[in-house]
């Protein structure tokens, strides 16, 4: 599995992951990559809202309260609307540009 992430400073690191992705892989992998740039932003005074689809390991009672302690502002997602996720267009581009390369 890969997990990647996107803001309008740019996009983040892609974590490589073995196996499925539990509350705790995922709360690792945002306290490494993603949390930092959001203490950021909430300490600067930049409004930004964080975006994650409805998997399991990011809508638990651990990883809700891991925002809410760090005063993430989630956006509420709508399920089965990958079209409305950004992240899904960057996979998209992605996929195209490595099946171009083997070609």
């Amino acid at each position: 599995m890969v997990w990647g992430s996107m803001s309008s400073k740019g996009v983040g690191k892609l974590h490589f992951i073995d196996g499925n992705v539990d509350t705790n892989k995922y709360l690792a992998i945002l306290e490494e990559s993603r949390l930092p740039v959001m203490e950021e932003c909430l300490t600067s005074g930049q409004d930004f809202v964080f975006q994650q689809d409805g998997a399991a390991c990011h809508t638990s009672k651990k990883a809700i309260k891991r925002m809410e302690e760090n005063n993430v502002p989630l956006l509420k997602w709508v399920s089965t609307s990958p079209a409305l996720s950004p992240i899904e267009t960057l996979w998209d581009e992605m996929k195209k540009q490595s099946f171009h390369k083997l070609d």
